[in-house]
C-alpha cells in the first residue's frame, strides 16, 4: 500500500485552521443513532470533562482519548479570503457529531450572546460566515438551522436527533452513573425522543451542572483524532478496513461509492446525478445485493464481503481514465435497472426491460422465482435477461431458461439435496458462460450445464420416491408451502383463489391431515384400518401425500378423519383438498396413492 501522509492531533487543531471539511453528495448521510455511537462519543466527552472538573471521581484518569480518524482529499483551491477546502472521505459521522456536540455547548450552556457568538465564530464557521463543516446535502439544511440559528427545523433526521441529544446531556447535568455502567449496555439506551422521561429524571436529581468552558476545554483539547490523506482508490479499501473497528462500518457499496467517485474528480458530479442516483433509487436496499450479483454473473465466485475488492478491480481492468470509469459505472447502470425491473415484477405487470415488455408467462416464471427465495440463480437470471434484452436470445429462450431454473430448484427440494451449494454451482455456470460464447450457441450452453450431473439434477424416479416416502415438510417450510401452492393452482386452472402464506383470517396454511401428534383416536382408527399405527405416522405424516393447504388450520386441529373430512366436504374449496373427500379411511395406503 503507497505511504499515506498522517497527522495527528486534537480537535481544537483540526477545525480552528483554515480548512473547511466537505462532505461530497455520494457520500452517506448523517447516521449515528443516539442510542448508540451518539451515545458513545458522548461518553468519550464526558469522561474527559469528569477528568477535568471532577478528577477524584474520574475513572480514567488519562489526559486525552484518542477518537479515530479522519480520512481527507485535497478539494478546489484555497478561495481569496483563505479558506481551504478538503474533501471528506470517511470520518464525516465522527466530525459532525463533535460539531454538534460543540453546538449543544453552546446553545445549552452559554448564556451570553457574545460568547455564543465567538463559539461559532472558532469552531463550527469560518467568520461566521462558512460552515467549518459542510455535510452531504441531505443533511445540509439541518446542519445550518443550528449553526447559525440554534433550531430544529419541524422534522426527524440523524442531525436533529443527536443535536437534541447533546443539547439535553449537556442541560442535565454531570451523570457519574453513565460512566460507571457495563461497556454493553448501550444497545439497550433508548432513542432521544424515548428517553424523555429519564433526562428529566436527571434534572431532578440535581446532578452538577455542567461548565461550559471545561466542556469546550474537554472536547477541543481533550480529544484527538488522527487526519490521514493522499488515499487512493487503490489503497482505500485497506484503510477503510482498519478504520472502521469503531462507529457504523461502511458497507461495501459505501465503500465502492467512495471509491468511484475519487476517480472522477472531473465528472462526478455528473456522473452521481445520471449514474448513481437511478441506480441507488431503482434498487435501494437490494444494492449491495446487486453488486454481488454482478460480480457472480461475470464469473467471479466470491462471498459478498469481497464485493468492492472485485469491482474495482474489474474498474482498473477497464481502465482508470475518467471516461473509461464512467463506461463502467454506466454499463452496471444499465445491468442494474434490469435487475431492478426482475424484481419489480413480483409485485408489477407490465414489466419492460430496455423497451422490451416481458410476456405474462415470463413474469409469471420471475414471481415463482422470487417467491420461491432464488438469490443463488440470480446471476444466470440476470444474463440472461440482458441477453434477451438486447435480442441476443428469443422470447421462448429466456422462458425455458426460467423455467429450467424453478424445476430444478423444486426437485432438488423435493429430493431432499441441501441447497448450500447453489451459489458455488451458478458459478460455475457464469464462469463458463463469461469466458465467451459463441453466436447462437448460449441456449445450449446453458442447457449443458444446467441439466448436467454438477447441478445435481434428481431423477424421475428420486422425484416419485420422495414424493412417496421423502420427509417433505421441514425446515424451510415456506418451500413446501410455495410447491403445494403451485400444485393447487395447477388444478384450479384459471379460476383460483389467492393463495397468501400466513396466519390472518383469509391466510393459508399447511395442513397435516394425519396429525403431528399422534391422538388416541387416531391411533385407534389407524389400527382399526389395518395398519401399524405408530409406524404410518412417523413415516408419512410430513410426505407431500398428507399434506393440504387451507385457512381453517385450528378448526382441524387434531381432528379424528371423519370430522376432518366432514370440514373440508363442507367448508375447503380447493381440489387439492378435495381430493381427500373421496377416501373413506386415511391409510399408509390413502397417503401413498394421493
Amino acid at each position: 500500500m503507497a505511504r499515506l501522509s498522517t497527522k495527528y492531533g486534537n480537535v481544537r487543531e483540526l477545525i480552528t485552521g483554515s480548512a473547511q471539511y466537505r462532505v461530497p453528495r455520494y457520500q452517506r448521510r448523517y447516521k449515528w443513532r443516539t442510542s448508540h455511537e451518539v451515545l458513545d462519543i458522548w461518553e468519550d466527552i464526558l469522561t474527559r470533562y469528569v477528568a477535568l472538573e471532577y478528577p477524584e471521581e474520574a475513572a480514567d484518569a488519562s489526559d486525552t482519548h484518542f477518537l479515530g480518524a479522519l480520512v481527507i482529499g485535497q478539494g478546489d483551491p484555497p478561495d481569496p479570503l483563505g479558506v481551504t477546502p478538503y474533501i471528506v472521505i470517511d470520518g464525516q459521522q465522527r466530525i459532525m457529531s463533535l460539531m454538534l456536540a460543540l453546538a449543544g455547548v453552546r446553545d445549552g450552556l452559554v448564556d451570553s450572546e457574545n460568547d455564543k457568538n465567538e463559539i461559532t465564530a472558532q469552531y463550527l464557521t469560518h467568520r461566521g460566515r462558512d460552515l467549518r463543516l459542510v455535510p452531504s446535502q441531505d443533511d445540509q439544511e439541518d446542519f445550518q438551522s443550528i449553526v447559525f440559528n440554534g433550531t430544529v427545523l419541524p422534522h426527524r433526521s440523524a442531525v436533529n436527533d443527536a443535536y437534541r441529544f447533546f443539547l439535553k446531556k449537556m442541560q442535565s447535568g454531570v451523570d457519574f452513573e453513565l460512566l460507571r455502567r457495563d461497556d454493553n449496555s448501550s444497545a439497550s439506551q433508548p432513542d432521544d425522543e424515548e428517553s424523555d422521561d429519564a433526562e428529566e429524571q436527571s434534572e431532578r436529581d440535581g446532578l452538577p451542572p455542567i461548565r461550559w468552558d471545561q466542556m469546550l476545554l474537554a472536547i477541543l483539547d481533550r480529544l484527538e483524532l488522527v487526519t490521514i490523506s493522499d488515499v487512493t482508490p487503490e489503497n482505500a479499501y485497506q484503510v477503510f478496513r482498519t478504520l472502521n473497528s469503531t462507529g457504523m462500518e461502511l458497507s461495501q457499496v459505501d465503500l465502492l461509492r467512495n471509491a468511484f467517485f475519487m476517480l472522477l474528480p472531473q465528472r462526478a458530479e455528473y456522473a452521481y446525478d445520471n449514474l448513481w442516483m437511478p441506480l441507488e433509487q431503482g434498487l435501494d436496499d437490494r444494492l449491495e445485493h446487486y453488486f454481488h450479483t454482478e460480480m457472480l454473473r461475470m464469473g467471479e465466485n466470491i462471498p459478498k464481503q469481497q464485493v468492492y475488492r472485485t469491482a474495482m478491480t474489474a474498474v482498473k481492468r477497464a481502465g482508470l481514465g475518467e471516461d473509461n470509469v464512467v463506461g463502467t459505472l454506466q454499463r452496471w447502470q444499465d445491468h442494474g435497472l434490469i435487475y431492478a425491473a426482475l424484481l419489480s415484477a413480483q409485485s408489477e405487470s407490465g414489466v419492460t426491460i430496455a423497451g422490451n415488455q416481458l410476456s405474462t408467462r415470463h413474469i409469471e416464471h420471475l414471481r415463482n422465482l422470487l417467491e420461491w427465495g432464488s438469490d443463488p440463480t440470480h446471476p444466470l437470471i440476470l444474463d440472461a435477461a440482458i441477453r434477451w434484452s438486447i435480442r441476443d436470445i428469443t422470447d421462448t429462450d429466456f422462458q425455458f431458461i426460467l423455467e429450467h431454473i424453478e424445476s430444478l430448484l423444486i426437485r432438488r427440494y423435493i429430493a431432499e439435496i441441501p441447497p448450500n451449494d447453489l451459489r458455488s454451482s451458478f458459478a460455475q455456470i457464469m464462469g463458463v458462460l463469461s469466458g465467451g460464447v459463441a453466436d447462437g450457441d448460449y441456449l445450449n450452453k446453458v442447457t449443458e450445464y444446467l441439466l448436467s450431473e454438477r447441478m445435481r439434477w434428481p431423477s424421475d424416479a428420486e422425484i416419485r420416491r420422495n414424493c412417496v416416502e421423502g420427509r417433505f415438510y421441514r425446515t424451510r417450510q415456506r418451500d413446501a408451502f410455495y410447491v403445494l401452492k403451485r400444485i393447487a393452482y395447477h388444478l384450479e386452472g384459471r379460476e383460483r383463489p389467492n393463495i397468501r402464506r400466513g396466519t390472518g383470517a383469509d391466510d393459508y396454511s399447511i395442513e397435516h391431515i394425519l396429525p403431528q401428534n399422534l391422538t388416541e383416536e387416531w391411533m385407534r382408527d389407524l389400527g382399526h384400518w389395518g395398519d401399524d399405527a405408530i409406524q404410518t405416522w412417523q413415516e408419512r405424516k410430513d410426505v407431500i401425500g398428507n399434506l393440504t393447504l387451507t385457512a381453517y388450520n385450528s378448526n382441524l386441529g387434531q381432528l379424528p378423519f371423519g370430522e376432518k373430512k366432514n370440514i373440508i366436504s363442507e367448508r375447503m374449496r380447493l381440489q387439492l383438498s378435495q381430493m381427500i373427500v373421496n377416501s373413506d379411511r386415511w391409510t399408509r395406503s390413502a397417503i401413498d396413492s394421493r
